[in-house]
């Protein structure tokens, strides 16, 4: 819910359509295409938060209507001594959420998989926040070759 308040503090990066928005807001369950994970944050930014947007033209759904056609998002913000770490993207791409979220020392919330246990999980400061959403990227670069 943050992530789809927060995104319209920047709209041209907003990637979330107004169905998903409605759809939430009935069910409280994310769609397809989300990913949610938190650490520990031992930052000085406390109730800071980080967004991004952008597009994967190669998966753009025709009927996608968000602003710019962004398809994909990051946002990023701590609340005290916990980050948390929200993802959107193209639900045809499939990311192994245990994989990703463990790479960059944080444990996967949602999609829940009771197998998911929380494994090693980094300290996350200021200067580390940026380098999770280009991890993020990076993984789709992969993602789409």
């Amino acid at each position: 819910m943050f992530t789809m308040v927060y995104e319209f503090a920047d709209p041209e990066t907003m990637a979330l359509t107004p169905n998903e928005r409605l759809d939430f807001k009935k069910s409280l369950i994310p769609r397809d295409g989300w990913i949610v994970a938190a650490g520990n944050y031992v930052g000085c930014n406390h109730g800071a938060a980080w967004h991004r947007g952008g597009s994967f033209l190669e998966v753009l759904d025709p009927n996608h209507v968000a602003a710019e056609n962004n398809n994909a998002q990051t946002t990023i913000f701590a609340i005290g001594r916990v980050v948390f770490f929200t993802l959107r993207y193209p639900p045809r791409l499939r990311i192994d959420c245990a994989e990703f979220t463990s790479s960059v020392g944080l444990f996967p919330v949602w999609p829940l998989n009771a197998h998911a246990l929380p494994g090693r999980t980094f300290k996350v400061s200021d200067e580390d926040v940026p380098n999770i959403q280009y991890a993020f990227w990076n993984a789709f670069d992969t993602a789409v070759g």
